[in-house]
């Protein structure tokens, strides 16, 4: 050997043989084999350029029982040096062949043979170039007998971790032969290794490679092709770098993932990529599958951002991996793809195409998404393009596209697909085909469109096969026919359009239908629901139709919640066949010039509807649910007619129908055939007033009503019968429309030409003022209607209803208030009384009194306070400056020794609200309201012990109300102006003044009479005065000083002549004036808290109200002459009055107050809330 750098050293030789033992029980086992050579140095070693070859193990000894085991046989070679340590090899190495097993002399059992030692063993790091040939030691022949002794296996070719090899030009690595003749593995390596070749070509390599734990990287850098047509098995990972192509064509079946990151993979047999290995490919990198690879190849999982190229006649099959991948590279070629494996794909890249199928199989549960980007499958000129979802999921998303190109390609869809998304496009050139043995679901939402050019079928043998359209937006278009069940010999299918969803049919839409079926079933609906839904079906609408009258094929089609169905040439019903508008909710809308029903309509919804197709066939129609179904085309079906609930109205022809009502109701002014009205059934000819032509005979049974509407002017509903009218009983109820009636009106309400039997049991109506009567001839029923004796004030409950009442009555015929109320209900004529009051103008007084207490009690209470004979004023700040020589205060509060202030300014803020209960005349009252209040005042000291006071005040106040009960509100806001003074003589003090409110009055008020709506507006004055005095005497007691007190207050609103506008309600204010008194007994407090300046103030007492305590207001409707009065409900006559304060002298020159006052009695309160600001100087 010739190395130029480190020591070589040989180790032992052959192993010797086992010792036989043909007497005893066994033979000995041979030894092993020494190293061919151990090369200990580090860093570059230079050349190999001496064979190496291991020792051969020793052969096992024969044996009379037992043989011996053979030994194994040397390494060729053996490197120790560690990373960085470089050999080039030009020399033939090979490890040591295992020796033979020994025999069994009398045929029991074989020794083994002996391992064949590897070729080449190579320290962590090392890196070689092969030039010459490595190779594996054989392994030992297994030792004859009863039970042949195990054959020896092979050695490797190289092995090692971590290792760098290079194949020369004429370097070769092969594994030995296993004592059964199978070559051993050419390289076992783990870590992170790589192969490389010096020359382009197949890589001479004999025996499998062995991946461990780690990556082998094909290195490429070199730009040289290579082709393995060698098996990797193991758990390592495969990595491919550098621009030159690397051919795979061996049976590979390694776990770990393979990572092609330059150049080109290609897959030469359908076993060369490994199914159990995850692809990713780099940008720039391809992965091909080879036109002679067969049927294809199979990778578990792919991912990255490279190409993948799939050849002529092959498949890619993705999924062994239960992991979710994104690719967004390109795959392109004239094979097919395929998914079969638990795991997710998630294509995002925007120019994949095949040409062959794509297949998602059936058991395992794949997803393909195309997120964003687009597959095209199939030729455009024709060939085996087509997509088959036999299972798991097919996603089209976020703009994704899928365009299958073979116009003579087929979309077999059996599993589930989704497409969604605003821009998601699905494009089917051929056959579109969806249901299979299980549970079948397509569904296109949120924008997303499918167009299926040629024809296409929802048709299944599974539980459930069904198509959703469901979002603006979203739509599916079918080139030629659609069939949802009944395309071949059986199935069902389901097509649902919702929430804004849109489904075009170019040729005829089948539904549960066939036209030609020999035999077979079908069961099969569609659904259109939701506003913006639409079914366009214009080239025919056939449902539960069996074109040659055979078979079981049902099918039903319902447009309900606002959903369109447009059949342009018409709509044919089966007799399975189910046409349902509406589904118990709201109605759908069916656009079709004609309906061939020989099944059966269902109407069912709660709104109205109108079908405007004539309607042909022997099948039925029912109308049920509450709604109004208009029917306004020239019908012929023979079918019955139901109406079990809600409105049948016929503006068109029906007339070989025999309509039943058993619930319902039928009107219209068209012409119907003939009609039973049964028990809790109703006829209202007519739309408003109007004529139904019976052509036949009309029955009405006991229970049954016919529904009258007549006007003033002497129209009325009417039936004219063909034929006789038979009337077992039922009422006639009488709705009249508003108008002016004259004393008597006659109606005609019935003609029967072949002449009226029997009679009604009554006539009802709701009029409080009109009477009705019928009366027969041969061949009409009559209908009079006279008013009554009953005036209008006799209704009345109350004596605002009675006011309201005389004044109506008086505006006699023609008016359109009287008119309003003679066809009035008497519920309806007392309610129409109350809202023609105008009760708010009495309750507007009401507030106006009521806000007079407010500012009375402020400037008393300016007056009276402090309560102690002696202070220098009546406010907290006499108390404190009472400093004067032989002067003391009531109080024992620390006085600053000032002198008497000559001027006091004032405010006061205003926070009220209270409420007047129903007098069961008059409505309840509800007011909140506040303002300001401020006033100067002048204080002097006169002869002797007086004192005494003069003052000015004024502000403004508003105070919102609320007459619920009449449907009534309004504002008062009024500006105040007053006079005061006082006077206080030892004990004594003596208060009066006066005011005056200026008030703006604003009013609304609503009025509801039948053909009257009216909001009414009222913009007026009023004008209120009152003038008020008090005496009090004083008692201290101890820290505590009481007044006891007596008030009398005399008050006038003035209310001026305005009127409302808004309609013909409005009313006439008259004007009127409103006088009252009030007397007030009561007993006040104050004292001192603590050594503060703070006072504590309180007052309970009685309040007695006498004279004009029902506020009241003079009307008259605009116009007329007759006015009345109307009354809110009365002052409290009796109330406790309560309050309860605190005054606070921040200065010497200024004081705060807050207090709080309440007035309470059977039927009324009131709350106030007080706060005070004094400044003197």
């Amino acid at each position: 050997m010739d190395v130029t750098a480190p020591t070589v050293s040989v180790s032992g030789g052959h192993g010797g043989n086992g010792g036989n033992d043909l007497a005893g029980s066994g033979g000995g086992g041979g030894g092993a084999g020494g190293y061919g050579a151990v090369i200990t140095g580090t860093g570059a070693l230079g050349l190999l350029t001496s064979t190496a070859t291991g020792g051969n193990g020793g052969n096992g000894g024969n044996g009379q029982l037992e043989a011996g085991n053979a030994g194994s046989g040397g390494i060729g070679l053996a490197l120790t040096g560690g990373a960085g340590t470089s050999l080039t090899i030009n020399a033939s190495v090979r490890g040591g062949d295992g020796g033979a097993g020994g025999n069994s002399s009398v045929g029991a059992t074989g020794g083994t043979g002996g391992n064949g030692g590897a070729g080449l063993i190579g320290s962590s790091g090392a890196s070689f170039v092969v030039n010459g040939a490595v190779r594996g030691g054989d392994g030992g022949a297994g030792g004859s007998g009863i039970v042949p002794g195990s054959t020896g296996q092979a050695g490797a070719g190289i092995t090692g971790q971590s290792l760098s090899i290079t194949l020369g030009a004429s370097g070769s690595i092969s594994g030995g032969l296993g004592g059964g003749g199978a070559h051993g593995n050419a390289l076992e390596l783990s870590g992170n290794s790589s192969l490389a070749v010096a020359v382009a070509g197949t890589a001479n390599l004999t025996g499998n490679i062995a991946l461990g734990a780690g990556t082998l990287t094909l290195d490429q850098s070199n730009g040289l092709d290579i082709t393995i047509a060698n098996a990797m098995n193991g758990t390592g990972a495969l990595a491919k770098t550098g621009s030159g192509t690397a051919t795979l064509s061996g049976n590979n079946d390694y776990s770990g993932a393979t990572s092609v990151l330059g150049g080109r993979l290609v897959a030469d047999s359908s076993t060369a990529f490994s199914a159990n290995s995850h692809f990713g490919v780099a940008a720039g990198a391809t992965i091909e599958i080879a036109s002679a690879a067969g049927f294809g190849a199979t990778v578990g999982a792919l991912s990255g951002a490279g190409n993948v190229v799939i050849g002529n006649g092959t498949m890619l099959t993705i999924g062994a991996k239960p992991v979710a991948t994104i690719f967004s590279g390109q795959i392109s070629g004239p094979g097919s793809l395929s998914l079969d494996g638990p795991g997710a794909l998630s294509l995002t890249g925007t120019s994949n195409s095949i040409e062959g199928l794509l297949l998602l199989c059936g058991c395992s549960n794949p997803t393909l998404e195309i997120n964003g980007g687009s597959l095209s499958v199939g030729d455009p000129a024709g060939g085996s393009g087509s997509i088959a979802v036999a299972g798991g999921t097919l996603r089209v998303v976020n703009g994704g596209t899928l365009h299958m190109v073979d116009p003579f390609g087929l979309l077999a869809m059996q599993s589930n697909m989704e497409v969604s998304g605003p821009n998601s496009l699905v494009t089917v050139e051929g056959f579109t085909g969806i249901g299979g043995p299980s549970n079948v679901g397509l569904s296109i939402s949120a924008g997303a469109a499918m167009e299926s050019r040629a024809e296409a079928a929802i048709e299944g043998i599974g539980p459930s096969t069904t198509v959703t359209v469901t979002g603006r937006g979203s739509s599916w278009t079918v080139g030629s026919n659609l069939f949802v069940g009944g395309y071949s010999f059986g199935g069902t299918g389901t097509l649902t359009i919702s929430a804004g969803g849109t489904v075009n049919s170019s040729g005829p839409l089948w539904i549960g239908s066939d036209p030609d079926p020999l035999f077979g079933f079908a069961r099969a609906s569609v659904s259109v629901t939701g506003a913006g839904s639409v079914l366009n079906a214009n080239s025919g609408l056939l449902v539960g139709y069996p074109g040659c009258g055979c078979g079981d094929y049902t099918g039903a089609l319902t447009a309900a919640d606002g959903g369109t169905v447009n059949a342009g040439a018409g709509l044919q019903i089966g007799r399975l066949g189910t046409l349902e508008i509406g589904a118990g909710w709201l109605a759908g809308t069916i656009n079709a010039p004609a309906i061939v029903n020989d099944g059966a309509i269902l109407a069912n919804f709660v709104d109205v509807s109108i079908l405007a197709a004539n309607i042909s066939g022997t099948g039925t129609l029912t109308k049920q649910g509450s709604g109004q179904l208009i029917l306004t085309g020239s019908s012929s079906y023979t079918g019955a007619t139901s109406v079990l609930s809600g409105l049948l109205t016929v503006n068109g022809s029906l007339t070989d129908s025999a309509i039943t009502l058993a619930g319902g109701s039928l009107g219209g002014s068209g012409t119907v055939g003939s009609v039973t009205v049964g028990n809790a059934g109703m006829v209202a000819p007519g739309n408003s007033i109007g004529t139904l032509t019976v052509a036949g005979n009309i029955t009405f049974a006991p229970g049954s009503t016919y529904q009258v509407e007549v006007d003033a002017a002497g129209q009325s509903d009417r039936i004219a019968a063909t034929g006789t009218a038979t009337v077992s009983g039922g009422t006639v109820q009488l709705l009249a429309a508003q108008g002016s009636y004259r004393p008597s009106t006659r109606y005609t309400i019935l003609t029967a030409q072949g002449g009226i039997i029997g009679q009604f049991a009554g006539v009802t109506s709701n009029f409080a003022f009109l009477t009705p009567s019928l009366s027969y001839g041969a061949n009409d029923v009559a209908l009079a209607l006279d008013r009554n004796a009953t005036a209008f004030p006799q209704l009345a409950l109350t004596r605002n209803q009675a006011g309201a009442a005389r004044a109506a009555e008086a505006l006699g015929g023609g008016n359109r208030v009287y008119d309003a109320l003679i066809t009035a209900s008497v519920t309806d004529a007392r309610a129409g009384f109350d809202g023609l009051s105008g009760e708010v103008h009495a309750q507007s007084v009401g507030v106006a009194i009521e806000d007079s207490h407010l500012i009375r009690e402020s400037i008393l209470n300016r007056l009276r306070w402090p309560l102690a004979a002696g202070g220098s004023a009546g406010t907290v700040d006499g108390a404190f400056s009472a400093d004067r020589p032989g002067r003391s205060a009531g109080t024992t509060l620390p006085a600053p020794s000032l002198a008497m202030e000559r001027f006091t300014l004032w405010g006061e803020a205003i926070g009220a609200q209270g409420r007047t209960d129903s007098d069961r005349n008059a409505a309840s009252l509800d007011r909140r309201g506040g303002g300001m209040l401020f006033g100067a005042e002048f204080n002097a000291t006169g002869a002797g012990d007086g004192q005494w006071r003069l003052g000015i005040a004024g502000g403004y106040t508003r105070t919102d109300f609320d007459v619920d009960g009449r449907r009534s509100s309004g504002e008062l806001g009024s500006a105040h102006g007053a006079l005061y003074g006082g006077l206080r003589f030892g004990a004594v003090s003596l208060r009066a003044g006066a005011a005056y409110a200026w008030s703006d009055l604003d009013v609304t008020r609503r009025v509801a009479l039948p053909g009257i709506s009216d909001v009414l507006r009222f913009d007026g004055r009023s004008a209120t005065a009152q003038a008020f005095a008090e005496i009090g005497y004083a008692l201290p007691y101890g820290p505590v000083s009481f007044e006891p007190f007596a008030q009398i207050a005399a008050v006038t609103v003035r209310t001026s002549r305005d009127a409302e506008t808004g309609g013909a309600a409005a009313l006439q204010v008259l004007g009127r004036d409103q006088r009252l008194g009030f007397t007030t007994l009561g007993l006040r407090a104050e004292m001192q808290l603590g050594a503060m300046p703070l006072l504590a103030r309180g007052m309970l007492g009685w309040r007695h109200a006498f004279g004009d305590t029902t506020p009241a207001a003079n009307l008259a409707f605009i116009g007329a002459a007759t006015p009345f009065q109307t009354y809110a409900a009365p002052l409290a006559r009796n109330a406790l009055v309560a309050e309860a304060g605190l005054a606070w002298r921040t200065s010497a020159s200024t004081t705060l107050g807050v207090s709080y006052s309440a007035a309470i009695s059977d039927n009324a309160r009131d709350h106030a809330l007080k706060g005070k600001l004094d400044v003197r100087f």
